[in-house]
């Protein structure tokens, strides 16, 4: 972009930033040793074997498959690692002791990721826009150069975000892997790691446009059976606890799969979880506290010309002598969102009384989005998943258009996006064979879903 930077002195960002990424990097590196189980190392079948089926901890490589990485820039590539204050560390299981490191990485990361905003924001003392675009240009840079090393090494790029890269390359080594890091931190500068190795990867489509994945929508399971996943319903402040719940639960059975075709086969059982939610709903046991949806409010309440649900339980809070102010969370449960009375649409949490009920079909339509998230590439939408749980609701019917003689009946299906659950063929490209789950799950309604899942429209040619 052109500008000047000053090379013959140290500037008070990173004088200030320096010790905090040293430390960070300390921090990390004992989580790592307290830990035998780094995330997404590779064991073999007969160490599984031995410890019940339990995922293990190396990042060993199976041979003679196609396997997915994820390389991470580190936070400091610099020699100084500071020793610890007296005592920290000491006393306590490894596991206490890996998870104090854990939440102070963590805590670190995130004032690193505000100084980064701070520099952007307009009003900030030491802040300059241009600081800040300095900081996105080299970011990008160095990940580009990342991705140029990789791909001249043979390495098919699945994704790149901010600091990490989805690779992936048959017959796949680990003394490449670690080769391939070393070569992209001696040319760009920066220390690369090995995050892990995954069994599986789903990358989710973009709303506007099912061929392109988004960025910062994803899931995959480490070869140690943890799930990584970004963008989910469960992470989000605005999905009540139970919808939350829900989806940690289908997720925690996709976890027991091996690859693709495991993932498949456990189909059934998350149908089964939506099915059993969904009933919680229609019968009016869901507990008030697991309806409680969170969103930030962005102007006073009275301002709002718009009355969104978020608006009017603000709007709520105001008079009832609850002073909400731009910025600060709103919680509240949605009575009846389409109540021609807008006091019965919403009702702030601390307002809800035992009498308050809640509209089910709007959760269900939030239950049925975070099932979907999870079997989207398997040909079911919103609307075939909701012809399970309501089978009085009429099934979407596609149009189907007329074949060309110059198309082939399997090249139409593939263009228009008519995927099948139970054909190999048909395996989406956005889906690459390569968290902690919640509790043992609550026993299931007896009810079967045999009757139901005959209702699922599956287009083919």
């Amino acid at each position: 972009a052109g500008y000047t930077i000053c090379e013959k002195r140290e500037g008070i960002v990173p004088k200030t930033l320096w010790p905090i990424l040293e430390r960070r990097a300390w921090l990390k590196k004992r989580a790592k040793e307290e830990n035998p189980q780094k995330a997404g190392g590779r064991r073999q079948k007969a160490e599984r074997k031995e410890n019940g089926g339990m995922p293990n901890a190396e990042c060993g490589m199976k041979k003679e498959k196609t396997e997915d990485c994820e390389l991470r820039i580190a936070d400091c590539g610099g020699p100084f690692i500071p020793s610890p204050p007296e005592g920290e560390g000491e006393g306590g299981s490894n596991q206490e002791k890996r998870e104090i490191y854990h939440r102070r990485q963590t805590a670190l990361k995130w004032m690193l990721v505000t100084c980064f905003g701070y520099l952007g924001y307009r009003n900030a003392r030491f802040g300059r826009i241009e600081a800040h675009e300095a900081v996105t240009a080299f970011g990008r840079e160095k990940l580009l150069q990342a991705k140029e090393i990789c791909e001249e090494e043979g390495f098919e790029l699945l994704h790149a975000l901010t600091d990490s890269l989805w690779i992936r390359k048959k017959n796949l080594k680990e003394e490449e892997v670690l080769a391939l890091c070393q070569k992209i931190g001696e040319a760009a500068g920066v220390v690369m790691n090995l995050e892990g190795i995954y069994r599986w990867m789903i990358f989710l489509p973009s709303k506007g446009n099912p061929e392109s994945p988004v960025a910062n929508r994803y899931f995959g399971l480490f070869e140690n059976g943890k799930i990584k996943a970004r963008g989910l319903s469960f992470r989000r402040s605005d999905i009540p606890p139970l919808v939350q719940e829900a989806q940690l639960r289908m997720l925690d059975a996709v976890a027991k799969a091996e690859d693709m075709d495991g993932y498949r086969s456990r189909i059934p059982e998350i149908l089964d979880l939506l099915f059993e939610y969904s009933l919680v709903l229609k019968d009016g046991q869901a507990r008030q506290e697991d309806l409680v949806i969170g969103k930030t409010i962005s102007q006073e309440p009275n301002t709002y010309k718009v009355d969104s649900l978020t608006a009017l339980a603000a709007q709520q809070l105001e008079d009832s002598g609850v002073p909400v102010h731009p910025g600060e969370k709103v919680r509240y449960m949605i009575k009846d969102a389409r109540s021609k009375e807008k006091d019965e649409r919403v009702r702030p949490f601390p307002l809800v009384g035992p009498d308050d009920t809640y509209d089910v079909k709007e959760y269900q339509k939030m239950l049925l989005k975070a099932t979907e998230e999870l079997l989207i590439h398997f040909g079911y939408d919103t609307k075939s998943l909701e012809a399970i749980v309501n089978p009085s609701s009429p099934l979407p019917v596609k149009k189907r258009k007329k074949t060309p003689p110059s198309i082939s009946k399997k090249s139409l299906s593939l263009r228009l996006k008519f995927p099948s659950p139970s054909t190999e063929e048909d395996k989406p490209r956005a889906m690459q064979s390569a968290g902690q789950s919640p509790g043992p799950a609550s026993s299931r309604p007896e009810t079967s879903l045999a009757e139901h899942l005959d209702k699922i429209l599956l287009t083919e040619f």
